[in-house]
């Protein structure tokens, strides 16, 4: 038996080398992009619904806190707050924000929330949920925020719910009297 043997791997042996590797690492690879694919879909999706509870806690903090409503709409509104602060939120629909000024116009501000598919506030009267439009009557506020990544932001677009993702909340303004 001759242990020193000028004979090498030849081609075959090569191929066949290559191919049980290949064999092995094509599923090891593809197992693993998935999982950075799904992690980087749910860090985003995560982030976006953190950006909307975010957003809701900032309006219920100034909105809880309303004097009096200067300016009442579908997506925003302006109001004097306890703190003698006049503070506003209202819905960017251009670039998907919602968007919190201080002053009395619906221009600029910083951004609070991103992502967002829609933004609608309902403004009650009383306990008993009655709408009203009229800024001397409203002592509550509904908030709705839906959000939603759009698909060219993720690398899994078919992982994203077409529905998106809902937060309300119910916003009832201590320094303003409720039935």
């Amino acid at each position: 038996m001759n242990l020193k043997s000028n004979k090498g791997l030849t081609f075959v042996e090569m191929v066949v080398v290559a191919s049980i590797f290949l064999l092995v690492m094509i599923p090891v690879l593809s197992i693993y992009y998935q999982s950075i694919t799904n992690l980087y879909t749910t860090e985003k999706l995560t982030d976006s619904q953190k950006q909307g509870q975010n957003a809701l806690f900032f309006v219920t903090q100034d909105l809880a806190g309303t004097v009096d409503f200067l300016s009442i709409g579908s997506t925003g509104c302006i109001v004097n707050t306890y703190k003698a602060t006049t503070v506003g939120y209202y819905f960017k629909a251009s670039d998907s924000t919602l968007r919190r000024v201080y002053g009395t116009s619906f221009t600029g501000g910083e951004i609070k929330a991103r992502n967002l598919t829609g933004f609608k506030m309902i403004y009650f009267t009383d306990t008993t949920y009655t709408e009203t439009l009229d800024i001397n009557l409203v002592n509550g506020v509904r908030c709705d925020i839906t959000i939603n990544i759009p698909a060219s932001s993720l690398t899994n677009p078919s992982a994203l719910d077409t529905s998106g993702y809902f937060l309300s909340s119910y916003i009832w303004c201590r320094n303003r009297t409720t039935n």
